[in-house]
């Protein structure tokens, strides 16, 4: 039948109760305080990822701050090339007119030496056909 329920035999059940009952608190507080740790080391390792992609990122604006200075030097360069470029054009284009210029005024300086010629030898030739029928005795009969 049943066993009749004494103090004692409550006590017992009650003690064993709490001892279940710290022991499992006990391996909560265990567990508690171990996920607090992994808890701790994971937010480490997020704080550290965080600093090294922090540093990449960094990086990277660097070298694209280096880039876009590089692509900017590079945009003057060829400007001052092309610059550079149209002045030697500019610059063959008149040293070209102006051997066409020297050449021109040196084909119409020869044309005036020769035609200075021509006409000093004709005036010549006309002075001595002057000369040489002045000097000669009239043509006619003189006895």
């Amino acid at each position: 039948m049943s066993t009749p329920v004494t103090k004692d035999l409550l006590d017992v059940h009650l003690d064993s109760f709490k001892q279940q009952m710290e022991a499992l608190a006990s391996r909560i507080d265990e567990r508690d305080q171990h996920y607090a740790r992994l808890q701790e080391e994971r937010d480490k390792c997020t704080v550290e990822r965080d600093r090294a992609f922090d540093a990449k990122v960094a990086h990277i604006e660097a070298l694209v701050g280096q880039s876009i200075a590089a692509s900017d030097r590079a945009a003057v360069s060829a400007e001052r090339a092309a610059s550079l470029k149209s002045t030697l054009w500019v610059t063959s284009a008149t040293i070209v007119l102006s051997i066409l210029g020297i050449v021109i005024a040196a084909y119409f300086a020869t044309q005036q030496s020769n035609l200075s010629v021509v006409q000093t030898t004709i005036a010549a030739f006309q002075a001595g056909q002057q000369v040489s029928s002045s000097a000669l005795p009239p043509t006619g009969h003189a006895h």
